[in-house]
């Protein structure tokens, strides 16, 4: 009995643009990055996975224009967390940081949260982990 199994390929160009799954794997140095993307029509979908020596450096997760984004400690616990997105026109690219960026030590406790619009920062907060109060600092 013979099965068949087909992969789907990667690295994928139709139509001049970036289509399916995508893994770019290089090396810096002593340093090994790893990535893996999706793409629909050239643009950004689903979750991707980025890797530094084979541990989880970024994750982001893509829907409506708008990017979840998880930094990671080496330990695997979450740095910090918040939204992104890109604007294009015809002049530039704009990739920038908006909304609550919450920032956590490398024990998983949240200790300071930054606000930004349009990639200005406009407020932060240090939180005492203490007594989990949060500190305004603007």
């Amino acid at each position: 009995m013979l099965f068949g199994c087909k992969s789907k390929p990667i690295n994928q160009i139709v139509d001049k643009k970036r289509e399916g799954t995508w893994i770019d794997n290089y090396k810096q140095d002593s340093t090994v990055y790893k990535s893996f993307e999706y793409y629909k029509h050239d643009q950004p979908i689903k979750k991707w996975k980025s890797y530094i020596n084979g541990k989880i450096y970024k994750t982001e997760k893509y829907k409506n224009g708008i990017c979840l984004v998880k930094y990671y400690y080496e330990n695997g616990k979450v740095q910090s967390k918040g939204k992104t997105k890109i604007e294009v026109n015809s002049v530039e690219t704009h990739w920038f940081y908006f909304g609550d960026w919450k920032f956590y030590s490398d024990k998983g406790k949240l200790v300071e949260v930054k606000k930004y619009d349009n990639g200005e920062l406009v407020s932060e907060r240090m939180v005492e982990n203490q007594e989990n109060r949060i500190k305004r600092i603007e």
